[in-house]
């Protein structure tokens, strides 16, 4: 029997942590939420993967942060203590999160994410009677308008950037099952407006502005671009033997993807090698609609302008775009503006920077997250 710790219990985690400890393994599932599920199933149960989960024997450590690791172990910070994690074998399903593109007004009260206004309504934000716009790109924004319907709000509008050329392509090519999905989705939101080839580029508290000029009234803001892999921790560890990647992690696919690499690495962590190898042609599959999904809806250049230099990049530290006029890297940017310096630690205005200016980090250190002194420098086993 292996020790098998897995990190981040969202849709892939939890499938491998199943398949694992399924496979006679001794699992240790962790995660930062108070409840399994991720983002994606927040709040809500997934039938049969969270009766496996409960039907199997999984430690599982909740609101808990690995802050860092070394050789067989894991530094993870609880909400009352520290421990250091022994493991055999380790599984990585860290998730992604949201990408943010800074624009006026960005950082103002009842400006959100698309997939933060989402959380925030599934956790009880009551949008009743309120005006909303959702924009961005990509399949998330019609979900998280139809969960704003569904809760009461008024959704004045779907802004995409996305060309409808595009967009229509990479439905039509949609299998059965999620063409079915789009359609319903679709269905839910007859009368809400649905723009392509547009964008957000300001918004004032009480109304957006689009790229072309026109303005709609709304109460919030829903603005997000996608996501991008929370890949701290992959590059921290580094290519070892015994150490499996999975989910959102290794690249954005949907919840799909997601569960069948989660199980594949399970599989993989028990020994069992055939019935990880039956999932891969489902998972090639998964991959291939994962980079159709990434052509479909890529960013267009002309977002690169969204910034003023007045606009906010980092919130943590307060720094505007102009400030990071001559800079040359992200490394000399930190030195001179503290960019990527505070508690986020470069996870909001990283992917940012990383499309405004080409720029990426140079290194990964411990802590991953900011943690507390005392957890960094000892703990029980």
């Amino acid at each position: 029997m292996s020790r098998v710790a897995v990190v981040g219990a969202g849709p892939a985690g939890i499938a491998a942590a199943v398949c694992a400890a399924e496979g006679g393994q001794q699992v240790s599932l962790i995660d930062d939420n108070q409840n399994e599920g991720g983002q994606i199933w927040r709040g809500e149960t997934a039938g049969e993967w969270f009766d496996r989960l409960r039907g199997v024997r999984v430690a599982r450590l909740q609101r808990a942060r690995v802050i860092s690791a070394r050789d067989d172990a894991l530094r993870v910070e609880l909400p009352d203590r520290a421990l250091t994690l022994r493991y055999d074998k380790l599984i990585l399903a860290t998730g992604a999160r949201e990408r943010f593109l800074p624009y006026p007004g960005w950082t103002l009260p009842r400006a959100f994410g698309a997939g933060g206004m989402q959380a925030f309504v599934k956790s009880g934000l009551d949008v009743r009677g309120a005006r909303v716009v959702v924009g961005g790109t990509g399949p998330l924004l019609l979900a998280v308008a139809a969960l704003l319907r569904k809760r009461g709000a008024k959704v004045e509008a779907i802004i995409e950037q996305a060309p409808l050329v595009r967009v229509t392509g990479f439905v039509l090519a949609l299998p059965a099952s999620k063409l079915a999905q789009a359609i319903s989705l679709k269905a839910s939101l007859l009368g809400v407006p649905h723009l392509h080839d547009r964008w957000i580029s300001e918004f004032t508290g009480s109304s957006v502005r689009l790229d072309d000029g026109r303005t709609i009234d709304c109460d919030y803001a829903a603005v997000g671009y996608g996501l991008v892999p929370n890949a701290e921790f992959v590059e921290l560890i580094g290519p070892h033997n015994n150490v499996w990647q999975a989910g959102e992690c290794t690249g954005i696919g949907g919840v799909e993807k997601s569960l069948l690499e989660g199980a594949q690495a399970g599989h993989l962590a028990a020994g069992n090698q055939e019935g990880a190898a039956a999932l891969q042609p489902k998972i090639e599959a998964a991959r291939a609609f994962a980079a159709r999904l990434e052509k479909s809806f890529a960013l267009r250049p002309e977002l690169n302008s969204l910034a003023t230099p007045e606009t906010i990049v980092c919130r943590c530290e307060n720094v505007a775009a102009g400030a990071l006029e001559g800079m040359r890297s992200w490394r000399e940017a930190k030195l001179y503006t503290r960019c990527g310096m505070g508690p986020c630690q470069g996870r909001v205005c990283g992917p940012a920077v990383e499309f405004l200016r080409g720029w990426k980090p140079d290194s990964v250190r411990p802590p991953l997250l900011p943690a507390r002194v005392e957890s960094m420098i000892g703990g029980r086993e």
